[in-house]
């Protein structure tokens, strides 16, 4: 047949596939063509076109006009434009896929607000239109690895905000990926997204002290399988995600993490050089982060470490400056220098600055990111652990903390960090009881609050060792 996509990679023309990369172009690229919009392969650096006069070849006027609707971010007019395509066509399953992908978008700026119950219902009725496409197009792959994406994308959601449960979501959505690859085995999406369920479980896996590795190792084949005679930024990010997991479990179980950091490293600067944006940016300082951490725990200085890891936060936060994520992550890179700087006679002060301005940045961009909230927490009781021995008021200080530490948990009290939410609680008000005991004060009513802290923390997780000494 006649070849509809000419990519510009040496005059190559290839039918409905990537010159550079030999990616099969997907309906939504296909979609973007159609509209006459120039696609950039981010693997292969070609830039894709449709022939003249393709354009016209679509079923439904309204589905052009839906696409347009959602490129632009006009929702309201995609949604309303593609029912109306699929009340035109009741064939076309595109138009429901099209209302999925609006509808997950809606999600995904519902979640970065920290509006978290309303993005839930957000993705599921990004499921639901993506269901019935899927009911319509069954030979179609595409439409099962839609919805595995979405499993993920809750996952995603539910392991940043409220730590629930995510084993239902990991087995719904993995029937559905290798429902997805049974059709089109090699898949590159599918792949990728089977393999980021699987980075999913294991992160809620380590989360509940379980040994989550089979899941990492599985998600690291997958994307190597994905890699395969072809070169894709989100691979090589899966595969640096897994490595570093895994490197966080052997370093929290005493072992030397280095390896598996090293390699996660190397992964994200081959991520990165096929496609520098501020997520690869903010991974990579997260390892930086972590080799420091254990640097600093086993008496080494890990201020280079640290200042790789600043300096790929900062990188990150230039691309996009409004993410809860980078800022997050900065704010605990100061915190960590500002702890080194403390132990060892230096001035703590400007680093712990640093830390609260990060942390508020991101809080003032989600007020309910339970990981900022509990940072700017411990941020504030070291603080004011070292004014007190300054013979300083800490009491300010604590109070802040203490306030950090309550918002944390009213966002969710059934998470599975509250516990750590409730110590440190605790700690804030055992800290100031002393205070209060130290300068002739009554500590009774603030000591009977951080009992009462203990108390939750230990209920809500009774092999809380240090709620419970």
């Amino acid at each position: 047949g006649e070849s509809r996509v000419c990519v510009v990679v040496e005059s190559g023309v290839d039918g409905e596939v990537c010159g550079g990369c030999y990616q099969t172009l997907t309906t939504q690229m296909m979609n973007l063509l159609y509209l006459s919009k120039q696609l950039f392969c981010k693997s292969s650096a070609a830039l894709h076109y449709l022939r003249e006069g393709h354009g016209a070849d679509m079923d439904s006027p309204e589905l052009v006009s839906a696409l347009l609707a959602f490129y632009e971010k006009r929702y309201d007019d995609a949604l309303a434009s593609a029912r109306l395509a699929r009340i035109e066509t009741p064939w076309l399953y595109e138009s429901l896929s099209l209302e999925g992908d609006v509808h997950e978008q809606l999600a995904i700026e519902l979640q970065e607000r920290g509006e978290y119950e309303a993005a839930l219902r957000g993705y599921e009725n990004a499921l639901e239109a993506h269901r019935a496409a899927a009911d319509v197009g069954r030979s179609d792959p595409a439409v099962y690895t839609s919805l595995c994406g979405l499993d993920g994308a809750i996952m995603r959601m539910e392991l940043q905000s409220t730590a629930r449960d995510v084993a239902p979501y990991f087995e719904r959505g993995t029937a559905r990926c290798e429902r997805a690859l049974e059709a089109a085995p090699g898949d590159l999406d599918a792949l990728l997204a089977l393999a980021a369920l699987h980075n999913h479980m294991g992160q809620y896996l380590r989360v509940k002290n379980e040994d989550p590795r089979k899941h990492f190792e599985r998600s690291i084949e997958l994307a190597k399988k994905s890699l395969e005679g072809r070169a894709d930024h989100r691979a090589h990010g899966s595969i640096a995600t897994a490595l570093m997991e895994i490197g966080f479990f052997e370093q929290e179980r005493g072992n030397d993490p280095r390896e598996h950091l090293r390699r996660a490293a190397e992964a994200h600067e081959d991520r990165i050089a096929l496609e520098p944006d501020d997520v690869a940016y903010n991974d990579l300082g997260t390892v930086h982060k972590r080799i420091a951490v254990f640097e600093r725990n086993r008496g080494d200085d890990p201020r280079e470490s640290l200042r790789r890891a600043i300096d790929a936060y900062r990188e990150s936060l230039e691309r996009n400056p409004v993410q809860v994520a980078a800022s997050t992550n900065l704010g605990t890179a100061h915190y960590d220098l500002a702890l080194w700087e403390m132990d060892h006679g230096e001035n703590p002060v400007p680093s712990f600055e640093s830390a609260i301005a990060a942390l508020r940045s991101a809080e003032k961009i989600n007020p309910n990111q339970i990981v900022a909230l509990y940072n700017l927490g411990r941020v504030y009781s070291d603080q004011a652990w070292y004014v007190r021995g300054r013979g300083e008021d800490p009491r300010s200080l604590l109070d802040e903390a203490s306030d950090a530490f309550r918002r944390a948990i009213d966002v969710n009290p059934e998470s599975a960090y509250v516990p750590h939410f409730y110590s440190g609680l605790g700690s804030a008000l055992d800290s100031r009881a002393h205070y209060e005991w130290d300068t002739g004060q009554d500590p009774t009513a603030t000591l009977a609050r951080a009992i009462d802290a203990y108390r939750q923390a230990v209920a809500s997780n009774p092999n809380h060792v240090y709620s419970q000494s």
